[in-house]
């Protein structure tokens, strides 16, 4: 709220003046009287209220308003196809015959603009007083109207003892320390004052005592000399930084088939809020709903205060079925929150791993600490057996027949089901997942490749295990292509027919054989 609300309009009364006639009946505004109106009992009349000696000599000071954002604002330009309207709002500040116009500095298409925009005055006080702030939108054709504007009378605060006092209490001490070529060396508050954030309302000519929005604000009253020796807040938002997005798709397991005989010729989607989906490479011929891709998609995102991607963070992950002669089908989807490595990453601007597996790190160490106190023990043999364990581990996790990637997380993916009494959502499989948010310098300096492209790095991905290939054995292509399920059937049926074809043309010869 507006501290006018809070504490009052200060020590001033202020009383509207009007120009008319009795007779006719009608008034126009022609001005104002503010003043102090003191009532005193006469055994009282010597006592001073207030010091009116400030009130006679002027003052001169410096006004720095800081303004954050705007909300609600009403909507001047209309929508269309059924969109709600839109306004393009800038600030236009004035005091006295001082004016300010951010025209150029105008947020595109919002009723709500974060806008962090610091405009500063010179002015005497008492004397011109009336601080106000526009809010105005831009059209490209025709004047610029005024959305709304709110006044601030700055005489009200600067003689105001409240408002002086407001925010004394979080100021810190001045730090002194030891003295310095006879001087004593003192580090003090960067900030002049801390005074609340306030929400003013705005009003319109033409929209009478009805809110067309608001603005959030503070001021700053300082005289010269203290302008001087601190300088202006610096409010204005970093600016937007370019990420790149890695993020790994590993293997699935647990999704279920839509083909015959439970085989699926699948393959995965993922985006990020404002980037084009990419898809990996196909896995033909799934059985059981394992999935193997060992596939990187990178994305690049523009991170920033009020980017998309900050808005909507979230990674989008499906699971298709391919289908040659008509549509492909999603077999199950998931949304995961990005918002803390987004946060983090734009903050820090270093690398976040958002599945970092920390404590399977310290437990790594922790076992590797045993080994080591176990070899001092054991014997030359045992200690060549151990090697070749490593040397194996390491050439099943170049060719990708380790275990869990590292730096990863088995993700849950779900289908909505339509029924007559509700939509139901059921998982139906996972997918291993590694993502990496990286800021573009960094991206630049470590590069890494598209799918299992060049450069392969930042990890190596291996080659997937478990596909289709070529074998000259037709069970096993048969198993391959109609899955284990049908090709079990298939040879039940084959050594059915057999009995029946051998007891077809030797079961005469048998029986004969036996009556005889």
């Amino acid at each position: 709220m507006s501290l006018e609300k809070r504490y009052g309009p200060g020590p001033f009364e202020t009383f509207q003046l009007f120009l008319g006639s009795k007779l006719d009946g009608t008034f126009r505004k022609a001005g104002y009287f503010k003043g102090i109106v003191v009532v005193k009992r006469r055994e009282d009349k010597d006592k001073q209220v207030l010091d009116y000696k400030q009130f006679l000599k002027p003052q001169r000071v410096v006004c720095r308003l800081y303004v954050l954002a705007a909300s609600g604002l009403k909507a001047m330009d209309v929508g269309f196809g059924g969109r709600q309207g839109k306004s393009d709002p800038y600030l236009v500040c004035s005091l006295g015959k001082t004016t300010i116009n951010k025209r150029k500095e105008y947020v595109a298409d919002s009723i709500d603009p974060d806008l962090y925009q610091a405009f500063e005055f010179v002015t005497e006080l008492p004397g011109t007083s009336l601080l106000t702030v526009q809010v105005k939108d831009l059209d490209d054709f025709g004047s610029d109207d005024v959305i709304g504007e709110t006044t601030i009378d700055l005489e009200d605060r600067w003689f105001d003892k409240n408002w002086v006092d407001l925010g004394k209490e979080y100021e810190k001490p001045p730090i002194f320390k030891d003295k310095k070529n006879g001087n004593d060396v003192v580090e003090k508050d960067p900030r002049f004052s801390i005074k609340p954030i306030e929400l003013r309302p705005i009003f319109s000519k033409t929209g009478g005592s009805r809110s067309q929005g608001s603005v959030q604000c503070w001021i700053d009253i300082m005289t010269v000399p203290d302008a001087s020796a601190y300088a202006p807040i610096d409010i204005a938002l970093p600016a937007d930084q370019v990420f790149e997005v890695r993020v790994v798709i590993w293997k699935t397991k647990g999704v279920d088939g839509m083909d015959m005989g439970g085989m699926t010729d699948m393959y995965c989607r993922s985006w990020v809020e404002g980037c084009r989906h990419q898809d990996t490479d196909t896995h033909w011929r799934c059985a059981n709903g394992k999935g193997s891709f060992n596939w990187r998609l990178l994305f690049k995102v523009q991170l920033g205060h009020n980017t998309r991607a900050m808005k909507f963070p979230y990674l989008h992950i499906q699971i298709w079925d391919k289908d040659i002669l008509k549509w492909n089908d999603c077999l199950c989807e998931g949304l995961f929150d990005m918002g803390a490595p987004f946060h983090l990453a734009y903050n820090q601007r270093k690398m976040v791993k958002v599945y970092d597996n920390t404590r399977k790190k310290t437990n790594k160490k922790k076992a590797q600490e045993k080994k080591k106190e176990q070899k001092t023990k054991l014997t030359a043999r045992q200690i060549k057996a151990e090697q070749g364990k490593a040397s194996a581990k390491l050439l099943k996790e170049r060719l990708g027949f380790h275990g869990e990637p590292p730096d990863s997380k088995w993700l849950p993916l779900s289908r909505q089901e339509f029924k007559e009494n509700g939509n139901k959502k059921i998982q139906c499989g996972q997918v291993c997942v590694s993502v990496e948010v990286w800021p573009g310098d960094q991206a630049e300096a470590q590069p890494a490749g598209a799918g299992r492209g060049e450069p392969n790095a930042n990890p190596h991905l291996p080659p997937p295990q478990g596909r289709l290939h070529f074998s000259l054995n037709p069970f096993s292509m048969l198993s391959q292509l109609l899955g284990p399920r049908i090709c079990c059937y298939l040879s039940t049926l084959f050594c059915c027919f057999i009995l029946v074809v051998f007891a077809f043309y030797m079961g005469p010869t048998l029986i004969s054989n036996l009556l005889v």
